[in-house]
């Protein structure tokens, strides 16, 4: 909620600990968590799909994409990174 607390019950500290576990930390979600695999086997997919003129595929649509195009969830904790920017 934007709210200011200490590390120890911060959003940061939970995303560390389930990195740390490798465990989603994300609940409710209906789909598929993505394995190593999946995740590069959609990136290249994502990546041989661009247009000639598109350079970059912003990070903040990524989930979004894993998503929506192969119904499959990106979890960067789940993959043992507590950030999204850190896993790709």
């Amino acid at each position: 909620n934007g709210a200011v607390v200490p590390y120890s019950h911060s959003q940061s500290m939970v995303k560390e600990r389930c990195a740390e576990r490798c465990r989603p930390c994300t609940s409710g979600r209906r789909n598929r968590i993505a394995t190593w695999d999946m995740v590069r086997t959609c990136l290249r997919e994502l990546i041989n799909g661009m247009a000639p003129d598109e350079e970059l595929i912003p990070l903040s649509n990524i989930k979004r994409t894993f998503r929506s195009q192969f119904h499959i969830e990106l979890s960067e904790t789940a993959l043992g990174y507590a950030k999204l920017s850190e896993l790709l």
